[in-house]
């Protein structure tokens, strides 16, 4: 069964909840009253039948509903590629055994290195749904959600800032980051052309001038 991706066009919040029951069937039905508060297009996960992917919608109305995100298209989509990498694999997404290699967020940091090795995806690409994979994690821990074992690791590496002025050289500075960090090479080429920026010399910048 698939995960699909299913845009709301305008997602409303806040709204009272009216429940009827019939007391000739018994039926109970339900309604929304009040005008609420929109959040605009709002891009949900759902299985093939239908049923909502409910942990990972819920991740992504807050992210519009209380950070305030114009959009969430991108943590939309990463979702959508974790979500179905874990129906491919038949893992639930807190399932977190003993053995990092079998905790499906490593097993998804191997799979974007893979497919960033085989050219399915760009490195960005991948840099950013690992970073998406892991703020969504991020947000059930900081709601002591029940897993097992932690989905991965956190670190602090050192970082680099030197720079041209004298205040800045030798500098380093400690960052706080997971041990799902891909450090992918930079992409160096993009469909055979280079991606090096290059300084343009006399005669380009007089054509650029008159054109």
């Amino acid at each position: 069964m698939g995960i699909v991706l299913w845009e709301v066009p305008d997602f409303v919040v806040d709204q009272s909840i009216n429940r009827k029951i019939d007391s000739g069937t018994g039926e109970l039905s339900i309604c929304f009253e009040g005008s609420g508060n929109s959040l605009g297009k709002l891009p949900l996960l759902y299985k093939e039948d239908g049923s909502s992917i409910r942990v990972a919608n819920i991740w992504l109305i807050h992210l519009k509903a209380n950070l305030r995100k114009k959009a969430v298209n991108t943590q939309a989509q990463a979702l959508l590629h974790y979500f179905t990498f874990l129906n491919n694999i038949g893992m639930a997404w807190d399932t977190m055994p003993a053995a990092l290699r079998k905790r499906p967020t490593y097993g998804f940091k191997k799979h974007l290195r893979e497919a960033y090795k085989n050219g399915d995806i760009a490195r960005s690409t991948a840099n950013s749904y690992m970073g998406v994979v892991i703020k969504f994690y991020k947000f059930y821990l900081a709601r002591n959600h029940p897993f097992e074992h932690p989905p991965f690791k956190y670190e602090i590496v050192k970082v680099n800032t030197s720079g041209s002025h004298e205040y800045m050289r030798k500098t380093l500075i400690h960052v706080d980051t997971t041990d799902l960090r891909l450090k992918l090479p930079n992409d160096t080429s993009y469909y055979g052309l280079s991606r090096k920026l290059l300084p343009m010399n006399h005669q380009e910048w007089r054509v650029a001038k008159k054109y």
